[in-house]
């Protein structure tokens, strides 16, 4: 057993051999340090996530052919409203879309609640059609206060169940990308019209 340690010592002792070890060690070294850095991204990422609850709402103010969600924040971390959109598919007809923009870039606080409606009653007066008689698809597309991790949230009214999904749609994403653009066209469009 003596001898046997001593032969490894002896070959240790050679200079490629001992460089051949330390790479095998470093090498392993750094394959745990991987593991361990994608686990804490992971875990930071998780802890930024917005957790919504959204269902309906009934809420009378007048307007019995609208329609409320309920949305409550129910992280402790503040959440940012990038979309939302309803679509409204009645029983004849071609679907309906309202793209709601006045929730654009709003903050909810941890632990706050917030009554979304949407109407599309003057619509389906035209066609004839009650609400009852429509499928209602809300998607809601929120993100942390950093934008590094954004949720899309759908809600089925019929169903009344609600999916999350991660990413952010492209359509949302062209909008937020074309926006300083339109900024830009619309100030030289105003300053042409000036002169």
């Amino acid at each position: 057993m003596i001898h046997e340690f001593q032969r490894l010592v002896w070959w240790l002792g050679q200079g490629q051999n001992a460089t051949l070890v330390l790479v095998l060690i470093t090498g392993w070294y750094t394959f745990l340090t991987h593991r361990i850095m994608k686990a804490s991204t992971r875990q930071a990422v998780a802890s930024l996530q917005p957790a919504l609850l959204v269902c309906r709402s009934n809420k009378p103010d007048g307007k019995p052919t609208a329609t409320y969600l309920y949305v409550k924040n129910l992280g402790t971390q503040p959440v940012v409203f990038l979309d939302f959109t309803v679509k409204c598919a009645p029983s004849k007809g071609s679907p309906m879309l309202d793209k709601q923009t006045f929730i654009d870039e709003t903050i909810l606080g941890g632990g706050d609640s917030v009554t979304l409606n949407y109407d599309f009653s003057q619509q389906l007066s035209q066609l004839n059609v009650t609400s009852d008689m429509c499928g209602y698809h809300a998607l809601i597309v929120v993100s942390d206060l950093s934008r590094q991790v954004v949720l899309q949230y759908e809600y089925f009214q019929v169903l009344g169940k609600t999916m999350c999904r991660l990413g952010m749609p492209i359509r949302v994403r062209w909008k937020y990308a074309s926006r300083p653009w339109r900024w830009r066209y619309y100030r030289v469009k105003h300053w042409l019209r000036i002169s």
